[in-house]
């Protein structure tokens, strides 16, 4: 006997319920980094992922399977993080709601760009310290493919090759921590 899956519209309410759990839980490093950028200080932003957390779990009924649970994650908190501001507006280090606003939409614009930037440091990590020496003279200090072969005693051609196998494995390293993060 083969089971037929259920569509988005037939889910009963406890599966609609582990699958808004399973997406949240698997985007609370996002969420975290998100908040950070908002709030920019990590004790608060832990603090807000919190009081977001349970927000989003309490009204989970809201969000309509099969949309952008992304966006409507983000919006909770970020909601909860113009709370946050409101009710610490005494506090002296505490960024002004415009602030907050001006950096949520800052977070917006580089939100995939972070990724791939922590993904991408991670992977040059990686690198053995003749690959990494080789991206640094190139990227990093902006040296020709000449410079770096005369510097390293090889010739161009093989200093070109080096770098393509270095950019390829890069390439699927970053791809591999971006499915990571966003499964």
């Amino acid at each position: 006997m083969r089971t037929v899956a259920k569509p988005h519209q037939a889910m009963d309410k406890s599966e609609e319920y582990q699958e808004v759990v399973e997406q949240l839980v698997g985007m609370q490093l996002a969420l975290h980094r998100y908040l950070l950028t908002i709030l920019g200080d990590s004790d608060a932003a832990s603090t807000v992922l919190q009081e977001a957390n349970i927000v989003l779990l309490k009204k989970w009924a809201d969000y309509t399977p099969g949309t952008n649970f992304v966006a409507w994650a983000r919006s909770v908190a970020y909601m909860q993080a113009l709370a946050y501001v409101r009710d610490r507006r005494r506090e002296r280090l505490v960024f002004s709601e415009e602030v907050v606003r001006q950096l949520e939409q800052r977070a917006e614009l580089n939100d995939d760009t972070s990724e791939d930037r922590l993904a991408l440091r991670h992977c040059l990590a990686q690198l053995s310290k003749g690959s990494l020496e080789l991206v640094q003279l190139r990227y990093r200090d902006g040296s020709t493919i000449d410079e770096m072969a005369g510097k390293m005693g090889k010739s161009s051609s093989s200093i070109k090759v080096a770098l393509h196998r270095i950019r390829r494995g890069l390439l699927t390293c970053v791809q591999r921590q971006l499915a990571d993060v966003r499964n």
